[in-house]
């Protein structure tokens, strides 16, 4: 009797731990994520995002450099730096411009003008995967100083402007002055 108790006891035991209810069924939610991207472009000048401006000047103190040219240097807060460094980030490929004024504008009073043609320009150190101009070429109304340039971030995506202007011997002493812009523009 003791035998059929406890075999009675263990069975209804063992019933009762299998007849524990399981895990509900799971439950799912879907949801549904939407990105908007639109295309973006910067370009620096300078590695300074909130730096949109430079300044370049050379000074012409002998003969020989109203017969070679001077290589247009930024102030000392650059370390007088010999070049634009320039850089971009983009969504897509870019061509890059630079585009000037018909002439320089003397402060010497009168009709003191320079044509922009003494100005020239050349782009090394160029990681844009685009092509530019070979060599110093001379500044037109409109130059295409980079042409498909590939789209990606400022850090790959870099080139150095370089400018020199060379005047002659047919301008009177003064200070010229011109706008140079340089513009990104995507495909």
């Amino acid at each position: 009797m003791k035998k059929i108790l406890f075999v009675l006891i263990a069975t209804c035991g063992y019933m009762v731990s299998q007849a524990q209810p399981g895990p509900a069924a799971p439950s799912t939610v879907n949801v549904a994520a939407t990105l908007l991207l639109n295309n973006a472009l910067e370009l620096q000048v300078n590695g300074d995002n909130d730096f949109q401006t430079a300044s370049v000047s050379g000074t012409f103190n002998t003969e020989e450099d109203y017969e070679n040219g001077v290589v247009l240097t930024q102030g000392a807060n650059f370390n007088n730096l010999d070049h634009l460094p320039f850089s971009y980030s983009s969504t897509k490929n870019v061509n890059i411009t630079l585009t000037t004024p018909a002439t320089f504008t003397g402060s010497n009073g009168g009709n003191n003008l320079m044509p922009r043609t003494v100005l020239l320009y050349s782009v090394l150190g160029n990681t844009t995967g685009g092509t530019a101009p070979g060599g110093f070429t001379t500044v037109g109304a409109t130059n295409t100083i980079i042409a498909g340039g590939l789209s990606g971030p400022d850090s790959q995506r870099a080139f150095d402007l370089y400018l020199v202007a060379n005047p002659g011997f047919g301008f009177p002493a003064g200070t010229y002055s011109m706008n140079i812009m340089v513009t990104a523009t995507q495909l």
